[in-house]
C-alpha cells in the first residue's frame, strides 16, 4: 500500500503476507495540502521485506518524505525490518531519503516476533528515526542498550523466538532458511488463540482520522468506492484478528 501526497485516511485489520517492500508506506512527495496523514493500526504482518536486497528497504510500517500519523497494534511476523521512520540521518544503499514529519508522527504498542538475528538487528532499523515505546513488544527495556538512541546499533539476540503470539495454525519458529518463502495464506490461520500473548495489549485510547482541519477542511467518506469502506476504532488485542470476532473478517 503505498501512500502518496494529499492522501488521508486510515489502514487498519488488515493481514499482509510476504509483501515485497513494506506494507503501507505514507509519503508527501512533492509537500502537497492536504498534507499525507495517515493512521496504521492493528495490521497483521508475515514475512515481508524478503524481496528487497538494498539494506534499510523492506519490512512493515514506513513513514517517509513529509508523511505524518501514526503506527499502534500492529502485529508484525519475522518481517526483515521493523517500522521505519525517515529521519534527519537516514539513508538506504547510501542513497539519501527526504524526511518524515517527525514532530506528527505516533506510536505505541507495536509486537514483533523474530527468528532470525538480522531481523532482530532491525526491530528498530539501524539509521532512522523511529523511537522505542515502553509499550511496545518486547518491551525495548530487555533488549536495548541503556543509551540506545534511534537508529543505533544493537544486538537483538536476547528477543530471538521470544513472545510467539500463538495463532491458531502456523508453526513458529520459523527455520531462517525458510524466511521470506511465505507469499500467500494457505491453510494458515493469523486469528490469535485465547492465551496469545497479544491478546489485550492493544491501544484503545487513539482516534482514527475521520477529519482534518487546515487550508482545506477533509472529512473523511464513508463509502465503499470514493472513501473508507468503514472507520473500525482500534482493537484491544494487537493485529488485525479480535478475539471478540471484529477486526478482519476472513
Amino acid at each position: 500500500m503505498n501512500i502518496k501526497s494529499g492522501s488521508v485516511g486510515n489502514f487498519a485489520y488488515n493481514l499482509i503476507v510476504g509483501a515485497a517492500t513494506n506494507g503501507p508506506k505514507a509519503s508527501n512527495n512533492g509537500g502537497k495540502d492536504p498534507q499525507t496523514n495517515f493512521m496504521f493500526y492493528n495490521n497483521t504482518m508475515v514475512e515481508c521485506g524478503y524481496r528487497r536486497i538494498a539494506t534499510g528497504r523492506g519490512g512493515s510500517t514506513n513513514f517517509e518524505e513529509g508523511s505524518r500519523g501514526g503506527y499502534y497494534n500492529n502485529l508484525m511476523i519475522n518481517c526483515k525490518y521493523g517500522p521505519r521512520v525517515v529521519a534527519a540521518t537516514a539513508n538506504y544503499a547510501g542513497n539519501a531519503l527526504v524526511v518524515a514529519d517527525t514532530a506528527n508522527i505516533k506510536c505505541g504498542n507495536n509486537y514483533n516476533y523474530v527468528d532470525d538475528l538480522a531481523s532482530a538487528n532491525q526491530i528498530y532499523p539501524t539509521g532512522f528515526g523511529q523511537k522505542p515505546q515502553p509499550t511496545d513488544i518486547p518491551a525495548p527495556s530487555s533488549f536495548l542498550p541503556a543509551n540506545y538512541k534511534p537508529g543505533a546499533v544493537y544486538d537483538g539476540t536476547a528477543v530471538l523466538h521470544l513472545n510467539n503470539p500463538k495463532f491458531v495454525n502456523y508453526t513458529l519458529p520459523r527455520t531462517t532458511a525458510n524466511l521470506g518463502d511465505v507469499s500467500f495464506v494457505g491453510t494458515a490461520d493469523f486469528h490469535l488463540t485465547a492465551t496469545s500473548p497479544a491478546a489485550g495489549k492493544g491501544n484503545t485510547s487513539f482516534l482514527p482520522l475521520t477529519s482534518i482541519t487546515g487550508y482545506y477542511d477533509i472529512i473523511v467518506p464513508v463509502d465503499p468506492n470514493f472513501g473508507s469502506s468503514e472507520i473500525t476504532p482500534p482493537g484491544k488485542d494487537i493485529g488485525a484478528f479480535q478475539l471478540d470476532g471484529t477486526g478482519n473478517k476472513h
